[in-house]
């Protein structure tokens, strides 16, 4: 089983993030970090659930938390993550918030992956996305993070702004081929409702052949692409627990703004964090899933990725459709999977298909 913690503390509120966080609820820490134990322990039992494969730590900025009251999380979790699982636990963090401490004592807990919100390695593009790092600040935690025995390392990367020329694209790619990372998520800006960007089209390039000449600079780079946002330098080094999302998966979630999903039903835990403190073992929202939804999500990530689209259970026009794509050099059949030959023509290859 999945299982994804939320942790929703924040030092700055980034302009175009749209996730679950604050800036102004650091008095609230020990006591949310309490009410996860709880939420972990109740949900734990309610579902049966003795195997944990994977675990994720994202947020807003988990490494505003002191490893100490991780604590008690790692200890009900041990038991349950057997030796060939134990990589597969991850934390977000932000490479201004550098604390050595910090990293040897998460790694003494059990984490193993490190998820490094970079974004950028330009002045500028920085003070543009509103991080609040330097190039240096990323470099020196990669380097400390190695040294704390860390062996894999994903930096998110933003492209797609007003700033991204080919030769922009080239000078980042450049940097992070100097880094000793196993792995890069890289994403499109977006300019979503209920951020500070919404409506700034002026912020945003859309430019296709930009995201293409991206992923092609990464690929010559020795980063394999698995996922239209995913590059990986081998398999071992694959977000297991992505993997298990786009695979349709069931997975735990816990903390204030979670989503999890188990048999078939979506929970969504309370926003608000003093509402979630009160009512953890509440969702705020339940969504039954029903059959055409799953198909549609089943359709739309396998595409998106290197899980593909079983034929078995589709159509005969859309069988038919997938013969056409694959004359057309759009896709390819193997094990009795459609895949996709370009991850940016997922989207619009889904929609062909529905």
């Amino acid at each position: 089983m999945l299982l994804y913690i939320h942790i929703p503390f924040c030092d700055i509120k980034c302009p175009y993030c749209d996730f679950n966080s604050y800036t102004n609820i650091n008095e609230l820490k020990t006591l949310y970090m309490q009410t996860l134990k709880k939420h972990l322990i109740h949900t734990l039992n309610k579902n049966k659930i003795s195997n944990i494969t994977s675990v994720y730590i994202g947020g807003g900025t988990p490494n505003t938390i002191k490893a100490s009251l991780y604590k008690p999380l790692f200890e009900l979790l041990a038991p349950l993550i057997k030796d060939e699982f134990r990589d597969n636990v991850c934390i977000e963090a932000n490479p201004k918030r550098l604390n050595k401490n910090w990293l040897k004592d998460m790694y003494a807990l059990g984490v193993r992956r490190l998820s490094l919100g970079v974004q950028s390695f330009d002045t500028n593009k920085l003070k543009l996305l509103g991080r609040n790092h330097t190039k240096d600040d990323i470099e020196q935690f990669v380097n400390e993070a190695k040294t704390q025995g860390f062996n894999n390392i994903s930096i998110d990367l933003i492209y797609d702004t007003k700033l991204d020329t080919k030769k922009f694209l080239q000078n980042e790619v450049r940097h992070i081929s100097q880094l000793d990372i196993e792995h890069i998520s890289a994403y499109s800006l977006m300019l979503k409702e209920h951020t500070a960007f919404v409506g700034k089209q002026y912020i945003k390039k859309n430019s296709h052949l930009n995201a293409k000449f991206l992923f092609e600079l990464l690929l010559n780079k020795g980063f394999w692409q698995y996922e239209i946002s995913s590059f990986a330098r081998d398999k071992k080094h694959r977000s297991y627990h992505n993997l298990g999302y786009w695979r349709g998966c069931d997975f735990l979630a816990i903390g204030a703004g979670a989503i999890e999903q188990i048999n078939k039903r979506r929970n969504h835990y309370y926003n608000d964090v003093k509402e979630y403190i009160k009512n953890y073992t509440t969702p705020m929202s339940i969504e039954v899933l029903e059959h055409d939804t799953i198909a549609l999500e089943r359709l739309f990530l396998g595409l998106r990725s290197i899980v593909g689209v079983c034929l078995d259970g589709l159509s005969k026009e859309q069988l038919k459709k997938i013969e056409f794509l694959c004359d057309e050099n759009k896709g390819y059949v193997s094990d009795d999977r459609f895949f996709c030959n370009d991850y940016l023509l997922a989207d619009e290859i889904a929609l062909y298909l529905v």
